[in-house]
This record gives C-alpha cells, structure tokens and sequence, in this order.
C-alpha cells in the first residue's frame, strides 16, 4: 500500500507535503504538431513522451505487447522505455511533448500509459500547427496549456505505477543532491555523510534500492543530461562534458561510447 506524501489538515481541509516528492518541476523540452509518415521515434530516450493523434495508423510495441495508438487519446511514455514503433498510414497532426520531471527521486515505472484527451488538447494542437509560424510565439499562456497538459496525462497513470521514494527520506534527500549538484565533483562519503550512515553502508543500502551503486546512478545522471544537451542545444561538446560533470571531453566521450555505443558527435548529428 503506497504511504502518503502529504498529511491533511481535516479541519481546514489542505494539505501539508512533505519534502522533496511533493515538488514536480517540469521542464519543457520541446513541443509541436507534425504531419508523420516515416515514423521512428528515437528508442530508450532519457526524457518522458507525450503522444496524442487525430487518426489511427501508428502503434507502439513494448515488452512484447502491442499498443494501437488510438485517435484523440493521449499517450505517455516515461524516460529509458525501450519501445518499437510502427506506421501504417499518414497521421495528419502528431502532437508531441518532451519533457523532464526535475525531481529524481520520483519514478515511474517504465512502460505506455494512455490518458484520457482533456479539453485542452485540440486548442493547444491548432495553436502548435498555426498556419503563419513566422509570427508565431510561444507566450506564456502557451506553456501554462502545455504544462497543464502533461499534467493531465502525468495524473492518469495510476497510483500503484508510481515507484518514488518517499517513504525513504534518505535515498530520497541523496538522489535529490545527486540531481541538483550532478556538474560537480560527488564523492561517495559526501553521499553518505548526507544520510548519517558509514560509506559502506550508505553503498549497500543505495545499490540494495536502486540495483546499481551510487557512482553509477550518478554517471546515468550525467550522461542522460548530455543526452538531452546534444539533442536540445548547439553547446559545444567540450561545454556540455563541462556542465555535466565531466572532467574532459575524452573522459566524456570514452564514458559516452562505453554507454551507447557510440560517440557524442554521431550521437548528435543522428538525434539533432
């Protein structure tokens, strides 16, 4: 049974949350409308996808099982799901979402949920396929819709889908520091000292919890916010190893190819 995040006030009816889990900053990558005929999203992408169609003709397979993506039903897929797509027809409006939940201590498990299509969705899909998009801007009002939107879907997926840690405060404060101080040098007694207990114990709890070590859960951290640096940004290879942690392009780019297979460079002249 999931534990709340927060604890009521009964007599006045609000809510008190609770640390760190209660706080979901979504950071908006990218956003649009697109006519599809040659569909192939990128696999095991480190970002969460919000997918909604006017018409059939795309489905998705994960975990062996096949999903229809049905017309005017919205789709989410969380970060690192590893899918095969497919098209059979042209969908005339693709609406899709990029985006980031900027609190890792809240996990969802991966797979494809579908979302009912609120009301908003079809004013946001005509806003993102204006005809003059030379006079097109995104205004503030535009994020609200998108924020919004994805906030619809996020509170589709059911409870019990929802692997945060908020019933442990400690992993829960270390994995918040490793998300907010990734660029910089982190030790592993600085990890512990943060949860009171002795290095080798604060390793074993971590890796118990999370299935690999601490160092290496920050080196996914690291490596996925280059990941989206090259696909997002035109910063120079040598500025993104920086910004993410790395003490130099080689060490980047040696930890980059023993991950993916290959170099930031393909990566990001396949992904851009």
């Amino acid at each position: 049974m999931n534990k709340p995040i927060g604890i009521c006030n009964n007599k006045r009816h609000f809510w008190y949350f609770k640390n760190d889990p209660a706080k979901l900053n979504i950071d908006i990558l990218t956003a649009g409308c697109a006519q599809i005929s040659d569909w192939n999203p990128k696999n095991n992408c480190p970002f969460w996808r919000y997918w909604c169609n006017d018409s059939s003709g795309m489905k998705v397979s994960y975990n062996n099982k096949e999903y229809q993506l049905i017309p005017n039903q919205a789709y989410i897929i969380p970060p690192n799901t590893q899918i095969e797509p497919t098209i059979d027809s042209t969908v005339s409006k693709h609406l899709f979402i990029h985006f980031l939940l900027e609190n890792s201590s809240v996990i969802a498990e991966q797979g494809v949920y579908s979302s009912k299509a609120h009301t908003r969705i079809q004013p946001l899909i005509k806003k993102l396929t204006a005809s003059d998009r030379t006079n097109f801007t995104i205004t503030y009002s535009t994020i609200f819709e998108i924020t919004s939107t994805i906030s619809d879907g996020l509170s589709d997926i059911p409870d019990g889908c929802w692997g945060g840690l908020s019933n442990d405060s400690v992993l829960s404060k270390v994995l918040h520091y490793m998300n907010m101080n990734y660029q910089k040098e982190i030790k592993n007694d600085t990890l512990a000292k943060i949860t009171g207990l002795t290095r080798n114990a604060f390793i074993r709890k971590f890796t118990s919890r999370m299935k690999v070590s601490p160092i290496k859960h920050l080196e996914q951290i690291r490596l996925a916010k280059a990941k989206i640096a090259l696909q997002y940004s035109s910063k120079s290879i040598n500025k993104i190893a920086e910004e993410c942690g790395f003490n130099d392009r080689f060490y980047f780019t040696t930890r980059f190819k023993k991950s993916l297979n290959t170099t930031p460079a393909k990566y990001r002249i396949k992904n851009n």
